[in-house]
């Protein structure tokens, strides 16, 4: 992960107008469930819920916009950064469903963004998507998407999954009803899971179907056709 965090800085560095400091990652689990989101959203009210009883984080609670400015960056931030999406793994809602998820399948999660610019409006990133410093973080998330070697994707966000798509090179399987990579890896291309925009009940439970009969045909020794 070290080496993904470098390059993200220097993605960063060369792109002075970008006034939020960008996501980083910790080590990720390999082999696992990968959730793939489209961003990291920025909400001041979520982080002070999020740091609120940690006492840690006390001395940047009051001036959060500050601290994640990018003039402001410097290298000592990127642990506190790792240790803040840590923090909102465990504790914001967003993440119960790949939680229950994991559960249903037993197999373990990571979570990972499409890109790593902090931005609450989609609308933003969609017009911008085709230019240079988006696609170099494409480029970065195919990259640790290959390092971490998931054994199944769910692109939970439906732009995220237009975009994949074609990075992904991905390819429709008749037999298996979902996509694959060059590697045969299942991905499935999903919304939301949580929030105003999420799936409704029945396509839940039906995306939870799937995931079991993929796991079930792809990993207890079934041939892939």
């Amino acid at each position: 992960m070290n080496l993904i965090n470098e390059k993200i800085i220097k993605l960063w560095q060369t792109n002075r107008n970008q006034k939020r400091s960008p996501n980083f990652y910790p080590e990720l689990k390999k082999n696992a469930l990968l959730f793939i989101g489209l961003n990291p959203s920025f909400s001041i009210i979520g982080l002070k819920q999020i740091l609120k009883d940690e006492k840690q984080y006390s001395d940047i609670l009051n001036d959060l916009d500050s601290y994640f400015n990018f003039n402001t960056f410097e290298d000592g931030k990127v642990e506190v950064f790792k240790s803040i999406g840590l923090l909102a793994k465990a504790k914001y809602p967003y993440f119960k469903k790949f939680a229950e998820i994991s559960k249903e399948l037993n197999i373990e999660w990571e979570h990972i963004d499409l890109l790593f610019e902090r931005e609450t409006n989609q609308k933003v990133i969609e017009k911008k998507i085709n230019d240079y410093f988006y696609q170099e973080q494409i480029k970065l998330s195919i990259e640790l998407i290959s390092i971490i070697e998931p054994k199944i994707i769910v692109i939970e966000n439906a732009f995220a999954s237009k975009v994949l798509k074609n990075a992904l090179e991905l390819k429709w399987n008749e037999n298996l009803g979902t996509y694959l990579t060059k590697t045969d890896k299942p991905v499935f291309l999903s919304s939301m899971l949580t929030g105003q925009r999420a799936l409704d009940i029945g396509s839940y439970e039906r995306l939870i179907w799937h995931l079991k009969l993929i796991t079930k045909t792809m990993y207890n020794s079934v041939q892939v056709p």
